[in-house]
């Protein structure tokens, strides 16, 4: 860390930015959205998934915070993790319209390869 001003600057943005996100974006389209990449994974065939994740629009239209709230995958469980991580490297590609505060949102993403 550079100087301790500067940590507690940035302790103090997020600290704003989670008392500005408790309002919830309503109708935001991003203007930049990449879906995320099926992961590379032996036997993907028939396995299938989503994954829920929360995050928060700033000020400028960027993706920060996100949090997986729900991974699943079926017919077992072992690719939910894989599926969380694809999930999350598209969404931090994903930037919205600048806003005047920064908000939160979700995104379901949904993970299905056939033969």
């Amino acid at each position: 860390m550079r100087k301790l001003v500067s940590c507690f600057s940035s302790l103090l943005m997020l600290f704003s930015y989670s008392v500005y996100a408790r309002e919830f974006c309503e109708d935001e389209v991003p203007i930049k959205s990449v879906p995320p990449a099926y992961p590379r994974i032996e036997s993907p065939v028939g396995h299938s998934g989503y994954v829920v994740i929360e995050f928060i629009i700033d000020y400028k239209g960027e993706v920060t915070s996100p949090k997986v709230v729900v991974a699943v995958s079926e017919p077992t469980g072992r690719f939910a993790e894989p599926f969380a991580e694809a999930a999350i490297a598209a969404l931090n590609q994903w930037s919205y319209e600048p806003r005047q505060i920064a908000c939160e949102s979700s995104q379901k993403f949904v993970f299905e390869l056939t033969e």
